[in-house]
């Protein structure tokens, strides 16, 4: 399981809840500047705290998440979203991520560089996409969705085995489609169906931290 683009003072306390229900631990994306501003946020801060010390990975979205992703930012631009999140996350839980995923799941060569040269050292996309993002869009602007979180696991794991397929799953702690429902639903069946949760650092065989 990861998540993104927290952490959210609304959401992420309800999806920690839930992942200490179920004792599983996760990997969270985060930023620095998305939702909130953590530098001025006492309770984000405390958010990143308590991933950490309940052994879920801390890693990187970049600071303020473009809008565009970085593909189109100069070299300095990308190297200070990441450096300004490593910077922070230092200075909250005494460590700098080794991981790395990409806005928008985008990145190029001159970004990679860039990434690799502030000490991250594995850029981690997903293979199964929970869209909840676009379920909760879709709620906001017209009172239903088309999109389901929930259908869209489903749609991986009907035709995936838990002995010949790792999944790493895209969801989102920032709102209430993950928060309120999908994840609380899932865990269980995932379990069921065969699978074991873990940190991606487990799952890549690698430090998760500098």
């Amino acid at each position: 399981l990861t998540f993104d683009d927290g952490p959210s003072p609304d959401h992420t306390p309800l999806v920690l809840d839930i992942l200490k229900k179920y004792n599983v631990k996760a990997t969270f994306f985060v930023n620095g500047d998305n939702c909130v501003d953590v530098t001025t946020n006492k309770d984000a801060q405390e958010l990143i705290k308590r991933e950490y010390a309940e052994g879920h990975v801390v890693a990187s979205h970049t600071y303020t998440h473009p809008d565009d992703g970085i593909t189109m930012l100069s070299d300095d631009e990308v190297r200070k979203e990441i450096k300004d999140l490593n910077d922070l996350l230092f200075d909250l839980i005494g460590v700098k991520p080794q991981f790395f995923r990409p806005p928008l799941g985008e990145v190029n060569e001159a970004n990679a560089k860039i990434i690799e040269e502030e000490g991250i050292k594995a850029i981690i996309n997903w293979n199964l996409d929970s869209h909840d993002w676009k379920e909760a869009k879709e709620i906001k602007t017209n009172g239903v969705a088309e999109t389901n979180a929930t259908a869209n696991y489903f749609k991986v794991l009907d035709v995936s085995d838990p002995k010949e397929v790792s999944l790493i799953a895209l969801n989102h702690d920032i709102n209430d489609v993950t928060a309120k429902r999908n994840l609380e639903l899932m865990i269980p069946i995932i379990k069921e169906r065969g699978w074991n949760f873990v940190t991606m650092d487990e799952c890549l065989g690698m430090s998760a931290y500098q």
